[in-house]
């Protein structure tokens, strides 16, 4: 699975991509809009990981304490 870091990178490699010189609209378009989901994933990834979290600490002192 792809880490929220990596998304990044991704997103900054398909921007850097678009604002390489002359490429058509569509590729341009295409380009952005890969550029601005792995932008969004990786948001999406992080909230994902605050949510485990949050759940996981909820969850782990009723397994220590044996359960109640």
């Amino acid at each position: 699975m792809l880490t929220a870091d990596e998304c990044r990178d991704f997103s900054s490699h398909y921007k850097a991509l678009a604002g390489a010189g002359d490429i058509s609209p569509k590729r341009l378009s295409t380009l952005i809009s890969i550029s601005k989901s792995f932008a969004e994933l990786a948001k999406q990834l992080e909230l994902l990981a605050t949510i485990a979290s949050e759940e996981d600490r909820k969850v782990l002192p009723f397994f220590r304490h044996g359960g109640g």
